[in-house]
């Protein structure tokens, strides 16, 4: 398969429904298909003889087919932007080098001229009348979003306060409850109780070893991944490896969320099934939504962890819907999936982006089951992560076995969930109990008077 199929193959899948109208009909992908490639190749002639010691190791036409073909794509997407330090990492990751250092080092090398090969590769595609129409497609996309920006920004389109109050009523009444299934005493029937009424604030603890700073996890990780065990237990092995190696510990001081994201802008949770990753996330949506409508209403506008507006989404959700879209870009539009009923979202957090005032929240990176689903959601958080301005955070959850066999670079930051503590259980069961029992009654007094009717 030549690079320009490859891509062209890549951009198709990306566009999704507007494959057709932005790429053509099969004639003209075929000759798409043929420009990009000798525009690959001629950008490679140049490049190469000034690049000689990458292309010996490995940075070439044979590396751009295989692990580039994704970034390259997105020169023949409506708005997409080849990234070259994304080209770069991916050129890293293809020579499976373990040590950190020497991957940062070869960052530094790779850069520049990963950035330096796109440029030229656009200006080749410049010269290729088949990429004519797609490039002032493109150019159009550009100039639509350049004159929306511009427009806000000189207030002719100003985001209407409802549209924020309204979003953050929404995202309440969406995290504002915890069901109780799987409960035996409210298995026959659904019950949702109040998470302020009942959530105990989950404490973590940082890993006692980063894995991705332990040789031996590296070491034994490469050859699990080399070895024929099949790839849904690949997690669970390198869980035990973990532990094995001390990793996993809970020996650290506790520390609460808010503290974490204090001094962390990435941060992922991980726990056990039924550990209250999920319901953490919740929470922090549903807190922070309040306060952000209590701080507007009283007029406190200063920036705090628990004032930045949150966005949730399922990472298996981005897997089923995302089409070709970038997680950035989903973000929003997931909102509409869910019926969020408020025009004007985009624009609102691209507002709240820009100022570095959002939470992101992602939930179940584990549940992208497939290796390469999770590969992908996973390559999808660190752009975004790069992508975001100062301010804004960005917190995951997983399982520990599925988030090592995909692990997050820096600066995400690894914390596992602790277990309750005595005293904390008992606190849960003060609030839960009595709210369970109200339920029960309430619905038994209801059945009665239905029988008597």
């Amino acid at each position: 398969m030549s690079i320009g199929t490859k891509v062209l193959d890549v951009a198709t899948t990306k566009a999704g429904d507007q494959a057709d109208s932005f790429l053509g009909d099969r004639q003209k992908r075929k000759a798409m298909q043929k420009a990009f490639a000798g525009a690959v190749l001629g950008a490679l002639t140049e490049w190469s003889a000034k690049n000689v010691d990458l292309v010996n190791a490995g940075f070439d036409a044979s590396f751009l087919e295989r692990e580039g073909a994704e970034v390259l794509a997105e020169l023949l997407t409506p708005s997409g932007e080849a990234d070259g330090v994304i080209l770069a990492l991916r050129w890293i990751h293809s020579l499976s080098e373990a040590d950190r250092e020497m991957q940062r080092a070869r960052l530094e090398i790779a850069e520049a001229p990963a950035l330096s090969l796109i440029r030229t590769i656009k200006g080749e595609l410049a010269k290729q009348a088949a990429y004519d129409p797609i490039r002032e497609k493109r150019q159009a996309t550009h100039a639509a979003r350049l004159a929306d920006q511009t427009a806000r920004m000189a207030g002719a389109m100003p985001v209407d306060s409802s549209v924020r109050r309204g979003y953050l009523k929404w995202v309440m009444g969406e995290c504002g409850s915890i069901a109780t299934q799987g409960i035996s005493q409210t298995k026959s029937m659904a019950i949702s109780l109040p998470i302020e009424k009942v959530y105990i604030p989950a404490e973590l603890a940082p890993m006692l070893g980063d894995p991705r700073d332990s040789r031996e996890f590296q070491r034994q990780r490469d050859e699990l991944n080399a070895s024929p065990i099949p790839d849904d237990e690949v997690g669970p092995a390198l869980e035990k490896l973990a532990r094995r190696l001390g990793m996993t510990g809970t020996g650290n001081i506790p520390v609460g969320l808010d503290t974490v994201l204090s001094e962390h802008t990435s941060v992922v949770v991980l726990g056990d099934p039924g550990s209250g990753k999920t319901t953490a996330l919740r929470w922090l949506a549903y807190r922070n939504a309040d306060e952000i409508l209590l701080s507007s209403a009283e007029g406190r506008g200063e920036r705090r962890i628990d004032r930045l507006v949150p966005v949730s989404i399922r990472a298996r959700d981005f897997v089923a819907h995302g089409g070709g879209r970038s997680l950035r870009d989903f973000l929003v539009d997931d909102l509409r999936r869910q019926n969020c009923p408020f025009p004007g979202l985009a624009a609102f957090f691209d507002e709240q982006l820009a100022s570095g005032t959002v939470l992101v929240l992602i939930d179940g990176l584990d549940e992208a089951l497939d290796p390469t689903d999770r590969r992908r959601v996973r390559d999808q958080i660190e752009s975004l992560r790069r992508s975001l301005p100062d301010g804004n955070r960005v917190v995951i959850s997983s399982r520990l076995a599925g988030y090592l066999a995909s692990q997050l670079n820096a600066p995400f930051s690894g914390f596992l969930v602790r277990p309750l503590s005595r005293k904390a259980i008992e606190k849960f069961l003060c609030s839960y109990c009595p709210l369970i029992e109200d339920r029960l009654d309430a619905s038994a007094t209801t059945a009665n008077r239905t029988s008597q009717a």
